[in-house]
């Protein structure tokens, strides 16, 4: 898919509380899905550990499904861990972005339940 200046694309953005720092993780609605995460400062390197991260999963999204990405990023956890406001655990970045895809599953499901009504 070539993009130009003009294409826009619906986006998603969610916010997780990680070991690691806040992730603000956005979804864009290309063909496939893409994902982009920032979590820290510009130039650390969990900054860069996270764009590495997010290059990796946009990979994945090219060959495997929603829920086999969701799956494997579901898996990958730290000892440490946080909590975020609504109560929920999560134990690393990866699992945040685990999170984040489920919720905007959810939230696509809901609006094609809607739209179908």
């Amino acid at each position: 898919m070539t993009m130009t200046k003009t294409d826009t694309f619906p986006m998603y953005s969610f916010r997780w509380t990680t070991p690691d720092g806040t992730a603000n993780i956005f979804v864009t609605e290309t063909n496939p899905v893409t994902i982009s995460i920032t979590i820290g400062k510009a130039g650390t390197s969990i900054a860069g550990w996270a764009y590495a991260l997010s290059q990796f999963v946009n990979r994945s999204l090219r060959t495997d499904t929603l829920d086999e990405v969701i799956d494997i990023l579901t898996d990958i956890t730290t000892h440490q861990s946080s909590y975020n406001s609504n109560g929920v655990q999560c134990r690393s970045t990866p699992e945040a972005v685990a999170f984040a895809l489920t919720e905007y599953k959810r939230m696509k499901l809901k609006e094609q339940r809607n739209g179908a009504a």
